[in-house]
């Protein structure tokens, strides 16, 4: 089985990740605005000061943008030179559009990181978007897109708790050692549960994650026998207070998240060096669970009940799983408590007080209603 390997990798090598992400377009901003006299330090301050402004995720879209801007002028033998005059945008967005084949929304969206790179740098970009050229040649693009044959596109599937108990039987099944196979049953059922996003808990690499942006240990309450408090300082919507995510005990513990993070935990505890500050999905080699390795994990485990050419399980399912199950139960209906369990806005997220605690319990036995009716 492909995927036996990727845990095998050893935990001397794996540090933290101190550094900012480094946007190409955050350290030119660091070289143009910064005086030559500053030190390394107020240089670094800088970067991490900016980065921490926006998400992981708005960061990597804007670096999508600028490595292409730059692979653009690396193809006329020249380098960048801002401002960039309207000229040069409206040559990068044929080339994008029809050297690249890029779709016309994500050229859209690499203007926009170009423009922002212009403001990192302390100078004035020209307005694009009032160019009618460039808007004739984005809506052109899109007209073309309507005669072009669509390619079959692969759907992702919810999981459902079907799926999830096939999930914890392959893994069972697995050879591997016991802490490896909790940290990825732990992982499944917590975002199953907790309709959390798996991009905020796990480690974005396998030796090397942020202490920031990666769920640790020291950030896991147990709460008595049938409760966990998880806090997530790190959100996709930059919350800067962090949020909250809720595991109760659910009955029957063949896949309960509490009993699931429980025994990863005690597994984790006999790893050499374990410390609180840790991160908690980590195999037992000491390797970090990616979202890239959960993917892979799920595509041969649940590649049994997957069409490979019309759909798939990713991380996201995770996150679609209550919300769809609850779609069959159309009389049953609380979209708005739904909304405010998988935290889809959060602005309604509210101070984790002893009456919203006792509200949110209420909802996750009705929750557990549908989820046991599915059964």
């Amino acid at each position: 089985m492909p995927i036996l390997k990727i845990v095998g990798l050893s935990s001397k090598n794996r540090k933290y990740s101190q550094d900012p992400r480094g946007s190409l377009a955050l350290l030119l901003a660091a070289r143009e605005l910064l005086p030559n006299s500053c030190d390394s330090v107020l240089e670094h301050n800088f970067k991490c000061l900016v980065y921490s402004s926006l998400s992981k995720a708005s960061w990597a879209k804007y670096d999508s943008g600028w490595n292409s801007l730059r692979k653009f002028y690396e193809g006329k033998n020249s380098k960048i030179v801002l401002p960039l005059c309207i000229e040069d945008f409206r040559e990068f967005v044929v080339w994008a559009l029809k050297n690249r084949n890029l779709k016309p929304d994500t050229v859209s969206s690499y203007l926009t990181s170009i423009a922002l790179a212009h403001s990192l740098s302390g100078v004035d970009c020209v307005k694009f978007r009032n160019d009618k050229i460039i808007n004739m040649c984005l809506s052109g693009a899109e007209n073309c897109c309507l005669y072009m044959p669509q390619k079959t596109l692969r759907n992702r599937k919810a999981m459902s708790i079907h799926s999830l108990l096939l999930l914890g039987h392959k893994i069972a099944s697995l050879d591997w050692k016991i802490a490896s196979k909790t940290a990825v049953w732990a992982a499944a059922t917590t975002a199953f549960f907790s309709s959390a996003r798996l991009g905020e808990i796990l480690p974005a690499a396998g030796n090397d994650y942020d202490p920031v942006c990666t769920l640790l240990w020291k950030y896991v309450r147990f709460v008595g026998n049938d409760r966990i408090l998880i806090f997530i300082p790190s959100t996709k919507t930059s919350n800067t207070k962090g949020e909250v995510l809720d595991l109760f005990e659910f009955l029957p513990n063949i896949c309960c998240p509490v009993a699931a993070l429980k025994r990863h935990f005690i597994e984790s505890k006999k790893r050499e060096n374990f410390s609180m500050s840790d991160p908690v999905f980590l195999f037992e080699s000491g390797k970090g669970l990616t979202t890239k390795i959960f993917n892979e994990v799920l595509s041969v485990l649940l590649a049994e009940i997957c069409n490979p050419e019309t759909d798939f399980f990713s991380c996201h399912s995770f996150r679609a799983a209550i919300p769809s199950m609850i779609a069959n139960y159309p009389d049953k209906s609380f979209t708005k408590e739904i909304m405010d369990w998988g935290r889809w806005k959060s602005d309604s997220f509210l101070l984790y007080t002893r009456t919203v605690s006792n509200k949110r319990k209420s909802l996750f036995d009705k929750i557990s209603v549908i989820i046991k009716n599915s059964m």
